[in-house]
This record gives structure tokens, C-alpha cells and sequence, in this order.
């Protein structure tokens, strides 16, 4: 009975990660392809770069970074003990001392227009672009 009680949590946790669905981005950037860019710029913002052409079409440029920081100092996930008068004792003090260190993940979306504003083609570049468009930036 233990052991299936243990179990079953587990098969949970599992089943949970396996039904999540991988984030396509080419193909929530190109549900944009048909709109005009004022419609893009009222979703997302103001780009960080965009080009005019003589021609009248443009590149639109949205850039996405995110920070992660590892290492630092490293506390013990404890518990807290319960004193005889009803305060509550705790400890705080570090397992070991970790340089911390940092990692920045990029993403650049570039996004390309017609002479009449409207979006033709997208594409991107970088290792954070799933999240950007996880967290609303790149579907409509």
C-alpha cells in the first residue's frame, strides 16, 4: 500500500510533463503573416529596431533576452522547529558559498512587410523565443 501511494504522485508528475504541448514558433510568429503592422505594434509594442526601404516595406526588429542567474549561496530547504513557548526557530545559515554565475538567452524576431504595411514573413533567431511566446509576445 505504501509503495502505491508513493507511486501514484509520481505517475501524475509524469503525465502532467508529457501532455504538455512544445511551443512552435515559426507558426505562432507567421498567424501574424496578413496583418497590418499597426495591429502587430498594438499587440507587442514599439519594436527595438525597424528599417524603411525606398520601396515602402520594412523590417520590424523585437528583441527578447532573459536572465538567469545559477550558483550564489545555496540555503538548506529546512524545516521550521516549534520552541516550548510556541515561537517559531529556524536556521538559515548556508550549506557552501557558489560563485554565482549568469546566462543570458537572446531571441530575435524579425518581422518583414510590404508597402502597405502588411506582415509578409517572419522569422527568428536565439534560444529564448519559446519563452518570449509563452509569455504572450508572438501570437495574436
Amino acid at each position: 500500500m505504501t509503495k502505491t501511494f508513493l507511486l501514484f504522485p509520481l505517475v501524475l508528475f509524469l503525465a502532467a510533463c508529457a501532455t504538455g504541448q512544445p511551443v512552435n514558433v515559426q507558426q505562432q510568429l507567421d498567424s501574424w503573416i496578413g496583418q497590418d503592422t499597426d495591429t502587430l505594434v498594438r499587440n507587442w509594442g514599439a519594436p527595438e529596431r525597424s528599417y524603411n526601404f525606398k520601396d515602402g516595406s520594412m523590417v520590424l526588429e523585437y528583441e527578447r533576452n532573459r536572465v538567469e542567474s545559477y550558483g550564489g549561496w545555496n540555503r538548506p530547504h529546512g524545516s521550521v522547529a516549534v520552541g516550548t513557548d510556541g515561537s517559531a526557530l529556524g536556521i538559515g545559515l548556508p550549506l557552501w558559498m557558489d560563485e554565482p554565475r549568469l546566462d543570458i538567452r537572446r531571441c530575435l524576431i524579425k518581422i518583414e512587410t510590404g508597402k502597405n504595411r502588411v506582415i509578409r514573413r517572419t522569422s527568428f533567431s536565439g534560444q529564448n523565443c519559446a519563452y518570449a511566446v509563452q509569455r504572450g509576445m508572438g501570437s495574436k
